[in-house]
C-alpha cells in the first residue's frame, strides 16, 4: 500500500510537471510568432485596417497579418516588446528553476509598453511606414491629443524641447521598467538537465522508485572469520564494585498540619538488593577484542586493542592504531563499528593524554 501510494502521488507530479513544460513550450513558441509576425509586417497585407486583396508578405501569411495589424493599431511599436514578455514566462515555466513574479512581468511590462508608445507619440505623432495610428498606435495618440491641449500656449522653442526631451526621459524610464519586469536575474545560468522539480528530503520520483524494485538484491561478501591471537591478548581491567545501597536513616514522625494523621514509616520499602561484583567473562571480551580489530581493519584502520575496561552498561576499547592514522578517521566510522557488531550504537573519541582511541560498546544482553 506504502508503495501505491508512492507511486500515485509520483505520478501526480510527473502529469502535473509536463503540463507545466507543455504550457511553457508553447509560450515559448507563441513569443517566436509574434515576433516573425511583427518583424515582417507589410501595410500591402489583407488585414483589420486595409482592404488590400493580394499576396501576403508577412511570413505567417494571413494569421500573421491579422495579428501584427491588431497589435500595431493598439499600441505601436512598442508592441514588439511583448515577445520578449511571453518567451520570459514560457521560458520560466520549463525550466522549473527561478522565481517568476508574474503579476510584475505583465503589470510592469505593459505599463513600460505604454508609457514607451506615448513617448513614441509625443515625438512624432504623424503616421509612419503605413503604421494608420502612428508608431505609438491609437492608445498613445489619444494621450497625445491632451500635451497639444497643454502646449498650445508655450513658443516653438519650448515645444521643440518638450517633444524632445520628454520622450527621451519618458522613453529611458519605460525602457529600465521593461527591463526590470523581465527578471532577468532570475534566469538560471545552466538549463538543467531534467524537467523534474527538486527532490524534497521526502520525496522519492518515479524513477527512484523503478530502480528500487527492479534494482537485485545486492551480495554482499562474507566476512572473514576470526583468526585466533598470535601474541598475548588485550589486558582486561575489571571493574570496581559498585557501592552498596545506602540505608535510608530513620526519619522522625511528621504529623500532617491538616488532620491528625502521620506520614507511613520509611520501614515499610523493602530495602534494595545487594548487588554483587560485576562478572567478567575474560574470553567473550578477549574475543570481542579480535573481532573489533577485524572489523576495523576492513575499513583499512590497522591497530591493537591494548586493554579493556567491562563497565556496568557499556565495555571500552582502548585501541592503539598504527603510526599515521588519524583519529578522525576512526571517529566517522562509529555507525559502521556499531553495525558490524551487532550493538545499538557505539562513541568513539580520542583519550586525553594517551595514544589511545577509547571506543565504547553496549554490553551484550545475556540471558
Amino acid at each position: 500500500m506504502a508503495q501505491r501510494g508512492e507511486w500515485s502521488g509520483a505520478v501526480r507530479d510527473g502529469l502535473a510537471r509536463s503540463a507545466t513544460v507543455l504550457g511553457g513550450a508553447m509560450l515559448l513558441f507563441a513569443g517566436l510568432l509574434i515576433l516573425i509576425a511583427l518583424a515582417s509586417h507589410s501595410s500591402g497585407d489583407a488585414s483589420l485596417t486595409t482592404a488590400a486583396r493580394g499576396v501576403e508578405a508577412n511570413w505567417l501569411g494571413t494569421p500573421g497579418a491579422w495579428l501584427s495589424s491588431m497589435l500595431l493599431l493598439i499600441i505601436g511599436w512598442p508592441a514588439i516588446l511583448l515577445a520578449p514578455m511571453v518567451a520570459r514566462h514560457g521560458a520560466a515555466l520549463v525550466s522549473g528553476r527561478g522565481a517568476l513574479n508574474r503579476r510584475k512581468l505583465w503589470i510592469g511590462g505593459i505599463i513600460a509598453m505604454l508609457l514607451l508608445a506615448f513617448a513614441f507619440a509625443v515625438w512624432d505623432n504623424r503616421a509612419a511606414s503605413g503604421l494608420t495610428a502612428g508608431r505609438g498606435g491609437i492608445l498613445a495618440m489619444l494621450a497625445e491629443g491632451g500635451v497639444d491641449n497643454l502646449t498650445a500656449s508655450l513658443s516653438a522653442s519650448q515645444v521643440w524641447w518638450l517633444r524632445t526631451l520628454g520622450p527621451l526621459l519618458v522613453g529611458s524610464g519605460a525602457a529600465w521598467l521593461w527591463w526590470r519586469s523581465l527578471q532577468v536575474a532570475g534566469l538560471p545560468i545552466r538549463w538543467p538537465s531534467s524537467w523534474h522539480r527538486a527532490p524534497r528530503a521526502d520525496d522519492r520520483s518515479a524513477d527512484t522508485l523503478v530502480r528500487d524494485i527492479e534494482a537485485p538484491p545486492t551480495l554482499t561478501e562474507p566476512r572473514r572469520p576470526v583468526e585466533a591471537p598470535v601474541g598475548p591478548g588485550p589486558e582486561i581491567i575489571e571493574a570496581a564494585r559498585p557501592p552498596a545501597a545506602a540505608t535510608p536513616k530513620r526519619q522522625p514522625m511528621q504529623s500532617d498540619m491538616f488532620a491528625a494523621k502521620s506520614l507511613p514509616d520509611l520501614a515499610l520499602l523493602k530495602p534494595a538488593p545487594d548487588r554483587g561484583p560485576l562478572t567478567v567473562d575474560k574470553g567473550a571480551l578477549d574475543r570481542n577484542a579480535r573481532l573489533l580489530e577485524t572489523v576495523l581493519l576492513d575499513f583499512a584502520v590497522k591497530g591493537v586493542i591494548k586493554a579493556v575496561r567491562q563497565g556496568p552498561v557499556v565495555t571500552m576499547y582502548e585501541l592503539e592504531p598504527a603510526p599515521g592514522t588519524k583519529a578522525s578517521r576512526v571517529s566517522n566510522l562509529a555507525e559502521d563499528i556499531a553495525r558490524n557488531m551487532s550493538a545499538l550504537s557505539a562513541r568513539i573519541a580520542p583519550i586525553p593524554g594517551r595514544t589511545v582511541i577509547g571506543i565504547e560498546l553496549p554490553n551484550a544482553k545475556t540471558e
